[in-house]
C-alpha cells in the first residue's frame, strides 16, 4: 500500500512533468541585457531553473565542448538549455519519488549488456548494425588508466553519463505512470462480457429500385419542395461554369526532328576533341555528376556499348525520353563493393555565415597538415575536434555500401580517394576531413563515368506558328457562327 500510495500522491505531478518537458519546463528566465548596478554579482547568471542559477560561463563552456563553435549557434544553445531544464525537472521529481541510478546500474548502462539507447545510438557500427564493444572497452580502459587523454573528451564522457542517467530516470518514471494506470479485473471482465454478448434480430429490406418509376409521379413542385428541405446538401460555395474547348497539340514534325538531329550530330566531334569536358557539357546544357555507374545503373540504350568503346569515345546520337543524346565515356574502373572510412566533421548548415564557413575550412586544412606531418594521429584529433557521434570512435564510420552516404561523401570515398591519403569534402552537414582505411572487392564489377549532351525534340518556330494560325482560324470561324 505504501508504494501504491506514493505513486498516487505523485501521479498528477508525473503527468505535469511530461507536459512540462514538451513545453520546455517551468523556466524562470532572468536574462541580463542592460547596464549599470543591476549587473553587479548577477552578470555571470544567464537564467534560473526552478530557482537554481545557471552560470553563463559554465553554460558557454559546455556548449563549446559539445559543438566546438560549429553549426547554428542559436539552435545549439536552445537545445542545451532545454536539456538542462529537462534534466533538472526529472532529477528533482525522481528524487521525490525515491528513484535513482546506482553506480552499478550506470556501469551496466554504459558498458554492460543492457546498454542505454544513448550509448547504442552513438556506438553502433553502421556496417554491422552492432554496438562496437571493442571501442567502448578501449575508452573504458583509457579512462580508468593513467593514460593522457584529451580533457574535452573527459568532459564529454561525464556529460554523456548525465544524459544516460536522465534517460534512465525518465524511463523509470514513465514505467511508474504506466503501472499506476490499470483496469481492475472486474471491470475488464465486464467489458469483455459486453463485447461477447450477441443478439438475434430479423429485418426486411425494401429496396427502392424495385419500385417501377411508372408507379410514382413527381411534379415540379415535388422537386422544389425537396430542394427547399435539402438545399444545404447541394449548396456550392464557389460558382461553376460549363465550357467547351478544343486542344491544338503542337507536336514536332519530321523536319523538326531532322534539324535537331543534325545539330547534335555536329556537336559530336567537338565533344570528342575537347580537353575540358565539364565546361563543354555545361555550355551545352548537358549533365555530368562525376560518379561511376555499373552496367545495371545505366540506360539500356547505351549500357552495353559504353563497356566496349575506349575512354574518350563519344557514342550517339541516340533517342531517349523525347531527346537526342550523345554520351562520352570519361572513365572506366573497378569500384569496391564497400569502403571503410573515418572522418572529422566540422558542422555547418545553409545558414552559416561566411566567416564561420572559412573558419571550418581553415580548421580542416590545419588538421590535415598536423596529421600529415606526424604530429598527431587521426583518431586522437577526431576525438578532440569531431562534431558528430563518430568523434568518440576516432571518427570511424565503419564499412559503407555505394549510395549509403550523401553523394559528395559517397563519390569521394568510392571513386576518388586512395587508402591512407587525406581528403577534404563539403556536404550538407559541414566540412569533412576524410581518410579511406579499407576497401572490399567482392564482385570486381567495372563501372563507367559518363557525360551527356542532349537536345529535346521540340516543335520548331514554323510548326508553332502553323498550329497557332489553325487555332486562330477556328476561333474566327466559331465567332462567325455565334453571330
Amino acid at each position: 500500500m505504501g508504494i501504491n500510495q506514493t505513486i498516487r500522491d505523485h501521479f498528477k505531478w508525473v503527468m505535469v512533468i511530461m507536459v512540462a518537458l514538451a513545453l520546455g519546463g517551468f523556466i524562470i528566465m532572468d536574462i541580463m541585457t542592460g547596464q549599470g548596478s543591476l549587473f553587479g554579482n548577477s552578470q555571470a547568471v544567464m537564467g534560473k531553473i526552478e530557482g537554481e542559477k545557471i552560470d553563463i560561463r559554465q553554460f558557454n563552456s559546455t556548449e563549446q565542448m559539445l559543438y566546438r563553435g560549429g553549426g547554428d549557434s542559436y539552435a545549439q544553445r536552445n537545445a542545451l538549455w532545454n536539456y538542462m531544464v529537462e534534466n533538472r525537472i526529472i532529477r528533482e521529481e525522481a528524487e521525490d519519488l525515491g528513484l535513482g541510478v546506482s553506480d552499478e546500474e550506470l556501469e551496466e548502462l554504459i558498458y554492460g549488456t543492457d546498454l542505454s539507447p544513448i550509448i547504442t545510438s552513438r556506438f553502433t557500427d553502421p556496417a554491422t548494425g552492432q554496438v562496437d564493444r571493442a571501442r567502448l572497452s578501449q575508452i573504458r580502459q583509457t579512462l580508468e588508466s593513467d593514460q593522457t587523454i584529451d580533457p574535452n573528451f573527459k568532459r564529454f564522457w561525464e556529460y554523456q553519463k548525465g544524459e544516460v542517467i536522465k534517460d534512465r530516470l525518465q524511463t523509470k518514471m514513465m514505467n511508474m505512470v504506466a503501472k499506476a494506470i490499470y483496469i481492475p479485473t472486474w471491470q475488464a471482465q465486464m467489458w469483455a462480457d459486453e463485447q461477447a454478448k450477441t443478439r438475434n434480430a430479423a429485418y426486411v429490406k425494401l429496396p427502392l429500385d424495385l419500385i417501377p418509376s411508372t408507379d410514382v409521379t413527381l411534379s415540379d413542385e415535388d422537386y422544389k419542395a425537396y430542394l427547399r428541405e435539402n438545399g444545404d446538401k447541394y449548396k456550392q460555395d464557389e460558382e461553376v461554369r460549363r465550357l467547351q474547348y478544343v486542344i491544338f497539340e503542337v507536336k514536332p514534325t519530321a523536319q523538326d526532328s531532322a534539324k535537331i538531329l543534325e545539330e547534335i550530330t555536329n556537336l559530336k566531334e567537338e565533344f570528342k576533341a575537347t580537353d575540358n569536358d565539364t565546361l563543354f557539357i555545361q555550355n551545352q546544357g548537358g549533365t555530368f555528376d562525376g560518379a561511376y555507374y555499373k552496367r545495371s545503373d545505366l540506360s539500356p540504350f547505351i549500357a552495353d556499348t559504353l563497356f566496349k568503346i575506349p575512354v574518350g569515345e563519344v557514342y550517339g546520337p541516340y533517342m531517349e525520353d523525347g531527346q537526342y543524346k550523345i554520351a562520352k565515356l570519361l572513365g572506366r574502373k573497378v569500384i569496391p563493393d564497400s569502403v571503410r572510412a573515418r572522418h572529422i566533421l566540422i558542422r555547418l548548415d545553409q545558414n552559416s555565415p561566411p566567416e564561420l564557413i572559412n573558419q571550418a575550412f581553415n580548421t580542416i586544412d590545419s588538421l590535415k597538415q598536423v596529421i600529415e606531418s606526424g604530429q598527431a594521429t587521426f583518431d586522437s584529433l577526431a576525438m578532440q575536434f569531431g562534431q558528430d557521434g563518430t568523434a568518440a570512435k576516432g571518427g570511424d564510420l565503419g564499412f559503407a555500401a555505394p549510395g549509403q552516404m550523401v553523394k559528395p561523401f559517397n563519390d569521394l570515398i568510392f571513386f576518388e580517394a586512395e587508402p591512407g591519403k587525406l581528403y577534404k569534402v563539403a556536404t550538407q552537414f559541414g566540412v569533412h576531413l576524410v581518410e579511406v582505411t579499407d576497401r572490399k572487392y567482392i564482385n570486381n564489377d567495372e563501372a563507367v563515368k559518363v557525360g551527356y549532351v542532349s537536345k529535346y525534340i521540340d516543335p520548331g518556330t514554323k510548326t508553332q506558328k502553323k498550329v497557332q494560325s489553325e487555332a486562330m482560324e477556328m476561333a474566327e470561324t466559331y465567332r462567325k457562327w455565334e453571330d
